[in-house]
Order: C-alpha cells, then sequence, then structure tokens
C-alpha cells in the first residue's frame, strides 16, 4: 500500500505542479505531458510488484465496450451532448478526450481499482476509493486552472466522484477497463 501512497503523492505533487505553473496549452498537457508523467512511473511501480496488475485483459472485450457505450450514452444524454453548438467535432477535443480517458481510467479504473481490490478484498471499498482519489486529484486544475464559483467546483467533484465509481464498477463487471475508457471517452466529448 506504500507504493501507491507515494505514487499517488507524486501526482498530486507534480501533475498538480505541471498544471498550476506551466500553463501550457490543453493539447499538449494532455496529449504528450500527461501519458509520460502518469504511466512510466506507474509501468515502473508494476514491474516491481510480485504480482503485476493486468490492466488492459483480451477477455470480455466486446461486453466491456458495448457496456461503455451504453453508459456513454447515459453520460451524453445527462451532459447534456446533444445541445447545439457550432463545433459538433474536432479532432483536437477527440484527442485531447481520447487520450485523457485511456490514460485516466488506466491508472484509476485499471490499475488503482484492481490493486485495492486485489489487497483488500472488498468490491464497494476499492470503489469507493477509487473514486475518491480521482475526485482529489482534480483538486489542483479546479481550483488552480479555473475561476470558477465555489458551487461549480463542488458540484464539478461530485460528479467526478461519481463518474468515477461508474466506472470502476465497469471495469470490475467486465474485467476489462476498454468500457471505462469508451464511456469517459463520450462523457469528455459531450463536456466539449
Amino acid at each position: 500500500m506504500t507504493g501507491l501512497f507515494f505514487y499517488y503523492l507524486y501526482l498530486l505533487i507534480f501533475w498538480g505542479g505541471v498544471r498550476r505553473y506551466l500553463n501550457l496549452p490543453e493539447v499538449i498537457e494532455e496529449l504528450w505531458l500527461k501519458p509520460v508523467i502518469w504511466l512510466l512511473p506507474l509501468m515502473l511501480w508494476n514491474y516491481s510488484l510480485r504480482q503485476r496488475i493486468t490492466v488492459v485483459d483480451g477477455r470480455n472485450w466486446f461486453k466491456s465496450v458495448l457496456v461503455g457505450l451504453i453508459v456513454g450514452l447515459f453520460y451524453f444524454i445527462v451532459v447534456g451532448g446533444f445541445r447545439k453548438s457550432s463545433v459538433w467535432f474536432s479532432f483536437d477535443h477527440f484527442g485531447i478526450a481520447l487520450s485523457t480517458a485511456v490514460v485516466e481510467e488506466v491508472v484509476f479504473s485499471g490499475f488503482v481499482f484492481c490493486f485495492l481490490f486485489r489487497r483488500l478484498k472488498g468490491l464497494v471499498f476499492s470503489i469507493v476509493v477509487t473514486a475518491l482519489m480521482t475526485t482529489i486529484l482534480h483538486l489542483p486544475i479546479l481550483f488552480f486552472g479555473y475561476t470558477l464559483p465555489f458551487e461549480t467546483i463542488l458540484f464539478a467533484l461530485i460528479f467526478i466522484f461519481g463518474y468515477s465509481m461508474i466506472n470502476a464498477y465497469i471495469r470490475s463487471v467486465t474485467g476489462n477497463i476498454l468500457g471505462s475508457i469508451v464511456a469517459r471517452t463520450i462523457l469528455l466529448l459531450a463536456i466539449f
């Protein structure tokens, strides 16, 4: 558990610092920096474990993607993705959504959830802790990156906690991370 604590502390401090002080375009942060900053240490840590965590599993991929599409449609409707906007689709938005979904879902719904579930043997507790960790990690960008009123930040935190629980549950039910990635990508596209 100490490895998880230090990895998470690293993400909070280092990624929070990147978001707070560098102020780079979102495309650079999400497509280039986030995968390196988040995944490289995670891969090294996973390699050092006696029982490695398998994040992407070749089994149940169809079921996982199908569940992800259904949940993604639900997200799309809840967020209001059908609203009219001047730009319906852009490759920049798709790239950012996909990259963010892959990195964050691999880390949280994939690795952290599986790590906690393996150690604690409690499904609900592992899902709640995973969602809480995901929510707390979004605090730096919500407080420093955006100038939002407190009520909006509170709503965003509740929303992040909710979709994080759902995505971890998708991973637990299907045994595959692809559904969580699909659902999160659709959610992010609806937000854009």
